[in-house]
């Protein structure tokens, strides 16, 4: 019996690319994990987590491939090598992530009757990211492809349900699972002073000892474009700063349009008091940094960042949108602010910052609740436990 899973993903970034890699270097051990993975994406750590990678799987476990957002002639090009692959190598499951992914592991089953199939659809597959036309493309193979699925793993049941609602029917009883990403709580807290923190990624630091009691300080970790929400946190910090002129906002990420986003915060009038680093290498690991963590998503399937700000002790500001309201108990292990709008933005952090106890009172809750349900330990057991009953594994397995 074989006990090989290839674990197929087209955008590794972000969430996507953190759930993956966590994935794979976690079942590596219990499973014989192969690797299909794009070359054409990825966020700043992205080749170091390949090259990661590489020393946690044998060479010939991996198939890197040009796996491109749209669809195009490569995607045939693509299916027919993971076809031979899986043939060359004896899988017995796929697993794939994201809707390129996902579509790539049911065509190429299509060809072994005898490969089970597992999807993750992550966020790409539950809103609008591809264009008119990408949409109805992969619309179209996922109601196409649903009976060629053998189980569907979501990170939420907010994507679940989005899922369904976006391609049609309904969740059949024992083929889907809500499976919270998790994270390793103990791999955030690090030993350094923050100074040394921001100053070993070539970040200015002066201001941590120039801030008086009257600073606010809070950082957004996120890729800077509009599904993320900067735009709406930076008009609803002109108003913030009326009440609070001493809050500074730190936006941590990489930014789809550097352009705009200078010529929003100048328009805004509120380039004092705003801070835009780029793409910062392992930049959860500054959160201990800040104040608080706010997060102004229109979207967001999950909430990486949220956790990870609990787990830390730092009060979580996000948006009520996707799945973060499974994170976040409202006025209890952080604050929940409609997505989209300026001004319930601008009275919330207003409330928030003007009364410290105010958020005081979440961050014992929040690290508990962080660690208990979404730890990174439960999220491998649950896949494990997924992979185990799909495999006819040998009993020493």
């Amino acid at each position: 019996m074989s006990n090989k899973v290839l674990v197929i993903a087209g955008a590794i970034a972000g969430g996507v690319g953190k759930h993956v890699f966590d994935l794979i270097n976690g079942l590596n051990r219990e499973f014989n994990i192969f690797f299909a993975f794009s070359t054409e994406d990825g966020d700043g750590d992205y080749s170091k987590k390949i090259d990661d990678i590489r020393r946690t799987l044998n060479e010939g476990n991996l198939l890197p491939l040009k796996i491109c957002k749209r669809p195009g002639i490569d995607d045939i090009k693509n299916v027919m090598l993971l076809r031979k692959f899986v043939a060359k190598h004896g899988i017995a499951l796929i697993h794939g992530h994201g809707a390129k992914g996902g579509a790539y592991a049911r065509l190429t089953a299509i060809c072994h009757p005898e490969v089970k199939v597992i999807y993750t659809p992550h966020g790409g597959a539950v809103h609008s990211a591809h264009g008119l036309i990408g949409d109805l493309v992969y619309g179209f193979i996922e109601k196409t492809l649903y009976h060629y699925t053998d189980c569907y793993l979501f990170e939420s049941a907010y994507s679940q349900v989005a899922f369904f609602q976006k391609v049609g029917g309904s969740p059949a009883s024992g083929k889907c699972l809500v499976n919270h990403n998790g994270i390793d709580c103990n791999s955030l807290s690090a030993p350094a002073s923050a100074a040394n923190l921001l100053a070993a990624r070539g970040l200015p630091y002066d201001w941590l000892k120039q801030r008086t009691p009257a600073d606010v300080h809070c950082c957004c970790i996120a890729f800077v474009r509009p599904i993320k929400g900067q735009s709406v946190l930076l008009k609803a910090w002109k108003g913030v700063l009326e009440k609070v002129p001493d809050a500074h906002l730190h936006l941590l990420g990489p930014v789809a349009d550097p352009d705009g986003l200078e010529a929003l915060i100048r328009e805004l009038g509120i380039q004092n008091r705003v801070h835009i680093y780029g793409d910062v290498p392992n930049a959860r690991l500054l959160l201990s940094v800040y104040d608080y963590c706010l997060i102004p998503s229109l979207f967001e399937s999950f909430g990486y960042v949220a956790v990870e700000a609990m787990c830390e002790g730092v009060p979580v500001i996000a948006s009520r949108t996707g799945g973060l309201p499974e994170i976040i108990d409202h006025n209890h292990t952080g604050f929940l602010i409609e997505a989209g709008n300026p001004v319930a933005w601008t009275e919330a952090l207003c409330q928030v910052f003007k009364d410290n106890t105010f958020a005081s009172s979440w961050i014992a809750s929040a690290r508990a609740d962080a660690r208990t349900r979404f730890s990174l330990q439960t999220m491998l057991k649950t896949i494990s436990n997924v992979y185990r009953e799909q495999l006819p594994l040998d009993p020493e397995i």
